[in-house]
Parts: structure tokens; sequence; C-alpha cells
């Protein structure tokens, strides 16, 4: 480079003119620079050549600081999208101050990349494949987990030797846990001394590889998971593994002082290993191992990993508590590249499970440059009640909050993770960063009409009630389909009270919902139900008040029509989970009683003042069978615990249940005739009063706010076609199959929608999804409004297509099969999915949906139960209802609570629901009966 080439960049950085420098004069002066100092010799003259040069050359960087300064305070640029700036340690160098990048910049070119780049995402690591689905390791396992992503993943193989010293990937050392071994050889258990323990079972290094490859084959591990694909599968070598050719392999060697101690060397075995297979990370909990093989491998192309196990365990090597290891990370540096830890040492769960204060274990590890992976990833084995049972928002605390971002994940079910990381670099390469609090979150939402892909902290627990500033993106995208509370956030907090509503509008409902009842003096009021035994703490209040109609339901109840508004203020709500209190699945425990009842006017003055998109005005008593009431009938005594504390004989039969699609069954409303009932037997008109109320508050006359008018009975319904600004709902409690023209004709003259149960669209048989219905096509053919019911995040109620994920459930609906609405439980799920780029197929990462039918297609005829009969088809008769009779003056009657009389009008879907129900009941009384072996 020539002087008058110095001279014109040193002008242009006087005048502080950075952006007229081009990426080859900047390119330029940094060979320069390096150029001119390598002339330092002993020669005198020659070290005052350099001097004068070098004297040069910091002149140059001086005035590039100046000028760079310059330009960020008086020349702003137009903001462009940001790389996503991951936390990871390769993201992380975030410690140098501005002149030590600019000086590095000339004087440690090769020190660049990391300077300017963004970091590497975390890597996903799938646990034995996608374990989460199929047999650990297996080839189905193996070969989904590295199809199904959008970033890098890595293949984990728990190494076992076999007698022969052949590596074979099962993640347990008792082979029983994982294979059918012992019905293969049901004489040859043995019992082993394993770091302290006594151990029994079968053992692989007591067979040949052979033998096991021939004669065992693996089964799923975790009860809650399809056993449809079990005994049809080998057991994996590692060559087996690697023959898939993953991005990335990682060997994980738990019990390498256990193999040494019976002559078999796990060393020597990776030594001949690595000759012909490419492995990335090897990881270990013994330190002993990870000493003895750290000469003998290339760590550039492979990386030592120390494994912790939970703290209490003792190290083999060390004999010290894993907890107490932990606090000398630096020597831990000396031997492996990084750590790999249970996720709870990095966010750790208090007695109530709820998330705790995070540890600086990220931050501490990535300053020695220690890198960090959490293990312990499960979409079926819900963790934290934080999380709301969505697996996606656990991935991101890890991977995308303010304080750090761990190295990667090791999970059963990659494709959730790689999801979650992948929606982050989507969704990042669109729009900028917006940094606030957790007080001015509410007003940039509505300034920017969008949604965060991670909610910004609540103040609940423990650290989230600091305040600091957190950077989260908005997703300026809208949303697809309608996203409608059933009773607010009711996944979170007790249903139809302010604290749902408020929850379900700070998560980005697009429409929040009232089912209305009536109380004894007039009031309407939201509630799920007539019956206050399920939603309220009515049972102990006023257990004298329950009485037996007939005419609502078969048992008796506590109803809000037997009550004034001012006894039933005096109630506290209950949360209420429709998989059972006492099944590992409880929803928000913390706020089992908070909220208060919302009055209709109060609900629609509440819905006005934070302007949502609508409303939608529920108009029938539903009555839920839930789970529990079915526990009285089958007692379960187990000392076992699932992963949040419950009986796990209990929690796997509750998820089998499901499994079985009873789920739907049970879950599955049962209207009747409240609104006749309360006319002709209450004298309260639960039509008027909500037509009352409506217009009260103006919802008839103007078009911003939709309002949607839902009912299972097309009388009521009728009652509110004089008002065009209401889009009335047809709501269809049975599952179906098809609807012939004859029945979307009459659908047509009452309704403009219709709202469905999910397996009406897709129908569900043994766990799987079996086909697609006709149903969307032909009242989508009528312009008939689709809506499904009910989304929840529990993965009971998913499918194993769905992969127990609740976003893979919404993809299929929503960008799948394109549904105008979702009902769900957990708005904030429905939201981040739908405002989110990934909802677009077409775009570059997309959440990929389930194809119906397709998985169970892989499942061996052999293996499969008896198909059940398709749904039958909606006919007219299960569609229009005879009219409501008029309203009772009581003060001519004296009729009492639950008096017999002339029976209200028979529901057109209540009779074929409740005939489904009894049926469906005694199936699983005989299913029950079968498994005690009767």
């Amino acid at each position: 480079m020539g002087d008058h080439h110095v001279i014109g960049i040193t002008l242009l950085l006087a005048s502080g003119n950075l952006s007229l420098l081009s990426h080859e004069q900047v390119t330029l002066m940094s060979s320069l620079c390096r150029w001119e100092m390598s002339f330092c010799t002993s020669d005198q003259s020659r070290f005052r050549i350099f001097r004068s040069k070098m004297i040069r050359c910091l002149l140059l960087i001086s005035l590039l600081i100046h000028a760079s300064l310059a330009k960020k305070q008086d020349q702003p640029t137009e903001p462009q999208a940001p790389l996503k700036k991951w936390l990871t340690l390769s993201g992380n160098i975030n410690f140098f101050s501005q002149q030590s990048l600019v000086f590095s910049l000339f004087f440690f070119p090769s020190f660049n990349k990391y300077v300017w780049s963004p970091g590497d995402p975390p890597l996903v690591i799938a646990r034995g494949g996608f374990s989460g689905l199929f047999p650990e390791s297996s080839a189905y396992a193996n070969d989904m987990a590295n199809q199904l992503k959008f970033t890098e993943v890595a293949l984990f193989c728990n190494l076992q030797l076999t007698k022969d010293g052949i590596g074979i990937c099962l993640s347990d050392i008792r082979l029983d846990n994982s294979t059918n071994i012992g019905m293969i050889f049901p004489k040859d258990p043995k019992s082993y001394n394993i770091n302290g323990q006594q151990v029994k079972g079968w053992f692989a290094l007591d067979y040949t590889s052979d033998v096991i490859i021939s004669n065992v084959s693996l089964v799923q591990n975790v009860l809650s998971r399809t056993n449809a694909f079990d005994r049809q599968l080998p057991v994996s070598t590692v060559e087996d593994v690697t023959g898939v050719k993953p991005t990335v392999f990682w060997l994980n060697v738990q019990y390498d002082a256990f193999y040494t101690e019976h002559k078999l060397s796990v060393s020597g075995y990776l030594e001949k290993a690595m000759r012909f297979m490419g492995i990335n990370f090897i990881s270990s909990p013994e330190i002993g191992f990870l000493k003895n093989i750290n000469g003998k491998i290339n760590r550039v192309r492979t990386k030592l990993i120390f494994e912790f196990l939970d703290p209490d365990v003792v190290e083999p090597t060390t004999k010290q508590t894993y907890s107490s290891i932990l606090k000398d990370l630096s020597t831990i540096k000396t031997f492996a590249s990084g750590i790999l830890v249970p996720k709870g040492y990095i966010w750790p769960v208090d007695a109530n499970n709820y998330l705790g204060n995070p540890t600086t274990l990220v931050a501490d590890a990535h300053k020695l440059g220690l890198e960090v992976y959490a293990s312990g990833f499960a979409n079926d084995m819900p963790g934290s009640y934080s999380y709301s049972y969505d697996p996606t928002a656990e991935y991101l605390q890890f991977i995308d909050n303010p304080q750090f971002t761990v190295d990667g994940l090791l999970t059963d079910f990659s494709p959730t993770a790689t999801n979650a990381i992948g929606e982050l670099i989507n969704c990042c390469s669109a729009v900028p960063y917006f940094c606030f609090n957790h007080n001015s979150y509410k007003h940039i939402k509505e300034k920017s009409h969008a949604l965060p892909l991670m909610k910004p902290p609540s103040p609940r627990k423990g650290y989230l009630k600091k305040k600091y500033n957190v950077c989260l993106r908005f997703c300026a995208f809208t949303g697809k389909a309608l996203i409608i509370t059933h009773n607010g956030a009711s996944g979170m907090y007790p249903g139809c009270t302010d604290l749902a509503y408020d929850q379900a509008v700070n998560d980005g409902a697009d429409v929040i919902d009232c089912s209305v009842q009536m109380s004894k003096d007039g009031v309407a009021f939201c509630l799920d139900s007539a019956d206050l035994t399920g939603d309220t703490t009515a049972m102990p209040t006023f257990v004298a008040r329950s009485v037996s109609i007939p005419e609502v339901q078969k048992d008796k109840g506590i109803f809000s029509f037997d009550l004034t508004w001012s006894e039933i203020q005096t109630l506290k709500p209950q949360m209420v989970s429709p998989f059972g209190q006492n099944a590992g699945y409880q929803r928000n425990p913390e706020a089992k009683n908070k909220g208060k009842f919302m009055t209709l006017a109060d609900f629609l003055e509440f819905a006005r003042a934070k302007a949502v998109s609508g409303i939608l005005i529920n108009i029938e008593v539903r009555i839920f069978i839930f789970l529990p009431l079915l526990f009285l009938f089958f007692p379960f005594h187990s000392h076992n615990h699932s992963p949040i504390g419950e009986s796990v004989e209990l929690y796997n039969y509750v998820h089998q249940l499901c499994r079985l699609s009873f789920c739907d069954k049970i879950l599955t409303l049962m209207p009747l005739q409240n609104a006749a009932y309360l006319a002709s037997k209450k004298g309260l008109g639960i039509v008027d009063s909500v037509t009352k109320a409506l217009s009260n508050a103006t919802f008839d006359k103007q078009q911003t706010q939709q309002v949607l008018i839902q009912s299972d009975d097309t009388s009521v319904l009728s009652k509110f076609q004089i008002v065009p600004a209401y889009k009335r709902l047809l709501r269809i409690n049975k599952e179906i199959g098809d609807t012939p023209k004859p029945t979307v004709d009459e659908i047509k003259k009452y309704a403009d929608g219709v709202v469905v149960t999910r397996p009406s669209l897709i129908s569900i048989e043994n766990g799987f999804t079996k086909a697609q219905t006709n149903v969307l096509d032909q009242m989508h053919a009528a312009n008939i409004s689709v809506y499904i019911a009910v989304l929840r995040n529990e993965f009971v109620a998913l499918p194993f297509d769905f992969y127990a994920d609740p976003m893979v459930e919404l993809a299929t609906y929503v960008a799948a099969l394109e549904v105008d609405g979702v009902i769900t439980e957990f708005p904030g799920t429905a939201s981040r999915y739908m405002r989110s780029p990934c909802v677009d197929l077409n775009g570059e990462i997309a959440i990929i949906p389930a194809e119906p039918g397709a998985l169970v297609k892989q499942v061996p005829a052999i293996a499969q139960p008896p198909a059940n009969p398709p749904n039958p088809p909606l006919e007219v008769k299960d569609v229009v209802d005879p009219p409501l009779p008029p309203v009772t003056n009581l003060s001519s009657s004296t009729a009492s609570p639950g008096s017999p009389g002339a029976p209200a009008p028979s529901s057109s879907s209540g009779l074929t629901i409740t005939t489904n129900f009894g049926l469906c009941l005694a199936a699983i009384m005989a299913l029950h009966l079968l498994s005690l072996g009767h």
C-alpha cells in the first residue's frame, strides 16, 4: 500500500468518515501494520524505522477508534437485522473494551472471527437418537434425529462393552431395562458391585456381541411412551450409529472403572475406534478415565467433557461428591474442554416444583473457557410448573435469556429443541431487538402489535422478583388462525377469573371467552359450569344446598342458579386439571385458589378496556367428567414417584388412557338444555341477559371487536340472528367423521362457523393419528368457519405423532389443515407459535406438521391392535333443536329446585354423548379389570 493510500485513509479517519472506508482499505491497513512490525531486529537503524512506523500505525488505529465513536454518536444509521447474539462460549467474548477489539483487528487477525462472530448456536444432543418416540439408539431413533433438524444435532451414544470388547449403545448398564433380554435368557441375571452398590440384572459383559445382536431386541424403557416399536429392532453397535453419518457424534463412557475391573478396556476400544470413526465428543463422569485418555486423543478433533451426576453421588476416582467437585472448575479445565450437568445445576427447582434463582455455573465456566452442556430434557417429563407443560418454554429458559446460553442441550426429543433454536434464528434475522423491563412489557407489546418469543420475567418466583432489563425479540407476524381462550388462560390460573383473563391478554390471545352462568337473583357471570362443585370451593361451604336435578345432570351438585351472586362471591375459585390433580398433572398449584369471578358486565368492560380483537360468549351447560371422578372407581397404591412427585402407576395409567384416545371421550363436553331449564324452571332468561349485556356495552353497534356467540343449541343461536355484527358458532360435541351436504346446509341456517373436537378433523386411535376426515373441507366449501377445541399443553393429550410437543399439534391444525381458530387453555403457547415466522411452511425454518397416519404405518401389523370403527357422520337430527320455552314467571310458580315437572326439551346431542360416555366408562372399567388380572 503506497503512501498516498495511507494519507487518504488518515484524512478519512480524522474527519470521522469511517463509513467511507472500504473493507479492502481496512484490510490493507491491517496488513501494513503487521508487515511493518515484522522488521523488528537488533539492528539499531531498523529499530528506529520500526519505531517510527509503529507510531504511524498506532496513529491510524487511534484515528479509527475516534472515527468509530464519532460515527456512533453523530451519524445514526438505519437499523439492520441483527445476527442472533448467542451467549454460548463461542459468542461470549464480551470482556474486551472497544479499543482492545480494534487493536486485535490489526495485530491478531486470526482472532477476528471470534471478535465479530455472533457465536455458535447451542448444540442439540439427541440422547439415543429420537428416544422420546423410538427405543433408545435404535435405527429408527437415530435416523429420525438425523433427519428432523434445523440446526446441528449430535447423536449421543451411551457406551457399553460386550464380552468380546465390542461397543454397543444403551444408557443403562442393565440390559433388561431397555431390551427383552430377560425374556430371552430368563435364568441369566447376575449381581455386580458397581461404584459401591450391588446391582442385579443382565449385563453386556456377560454376552458376546453376536449373541446380543442376533437374539436381543430393543424396548422402550419409559413406560409413558409408546411400546408399538418394542421387540422390532436389534441393539445398535457404535459402528451402526456412526453409520448414519451424523454431523456430530458424542460418545458417553459412564462405567470405565467397572469395565476395567472386569478386564475390558474402554480406552483400548476408543483408540482403535477413532482410527476409522469420527468421534467429536467423549464424555464421562469418571475423572480418572478422562485424565487417562487425555494424551491419547487429538483434542482439536475430539472434545473431552466431564459429566456431573447428581450432587450427592460420589465420583469413583476422587471419592468426592459431584457437588464438591463443582466448586473447583479450574481443575476440570486441566483435563476437559467442558462439562455436562443436569439442568437443575443451572436452573434449580424448589420443593414446590417452581424455578428458583439461576446459579452462576454457566457464567463461571465460560470465564474459565469451559463449555457447558445441560442434560435431562424430555417433553414428556414435566420438571417445573413454571413452564406450563410447554417444552419449548423450558428450552428457551436455557438458550434465550439475558444472562447466559448453554452450549448444548441433551434431550430425548431433539426435534423440539432444534425447533426452539431455529425459531430464534429465524425470528432474530427478521426483526430487531426490543429491550425493556417487566413493567414496560404491556406498553411495548401494544405498540409493536406482536408478541415475544420468550415472555418477560414474571415477578412471581425467586429471581424473577428482581427488576432488570431484558432483551427480547418481537416477531411482527400476523397469526394465521384466531387464538381463542377456553376460560381464559385456564392452564395457568383458575378458569374464568380476572387473573386468567389478564394472563390471556398478556399472552396474546385474540379472543377471550365467557361461559355464561346465572345466579339465583339473575346476575350473569362467567364460569365453566353451572355446577359449582368443580371450579369453586362451594362443596364445604354450601354442601347442604347440594341437590339432584335430572334435567341438568345425573349426579348431585351445588348449582349457581340456587345461590345468589353475593353468596357466590364468598367462594374462591379452584384450579382444576382435566387430567387429575393426583396423577402428576397439576396446574400451577400456587395459584390454586387465586383470582376473582367476573360478572358478564365486568367481562365485557374488561374486553373493551384491553382492546382485544374479540370476545366469545358461550351459552350452554357443560359438565366435565374429569378423570378424578374415575379415580374414585380405580384405587391405586404405589410408593414410587413420577417426575413431579405423584404416583408413577397412576401417572402412567392416566397417560395410557389418554393415549388410547379415551381422553377426548372422557373430556368431551356433555351439553344439556341449561337455557331451557333456566327459562322453564327458574324464571331466568340467560339469552335475554346476554343480549342485554352486549347491548349495554354497545357490542351490537360496533365493528372493531368481533363478537362470537357459541352454543350447542341451534335454538339459542337463532335468537342472535337479528344482530348482523355477531358471528354464531355451533358447538358439535360428538366426534364425527363426515358432514353430508344436507347437514352442512342445515348448519348454514343457524351458524357462521362450527366448533369441533380434535378427532373430528384427524381421527385418533391407540395414541396415533389415523387420517384426516372430510369435515374441514366440507365446512369450508360451504363458507363455514371451523374452530378446533380444546388444545392443552399436557403431553398426555397429544397423539404420539405430535412428539409430545404442543407446537407440532398447532402446526398440524393451523399450518397444514388451516383451521380458522384454535380454542386453547394455554394461549401463550399458541401465540408464540402463531406470531413466529416458523408458522410459514414455505419459510427457511418452519415447524413441520405431522402427517396423519404416517407414524402408525411404521408400526408392524402384528403390533397393531384391532381397528376401531370410524366416527359416525353428523346427521341433520344431531343439529336441529326444539325452540326455547318462554321464561316462567316464578311469582305464580312454587316449584322447588329439582322438583319433578315437565322435562326440558332434550338436546340434539346430549343423548348421544351420554351414551358414548357410558360405553367409554364401561370400556375403561374393563381395561382396568383386565390390568388387574380379572
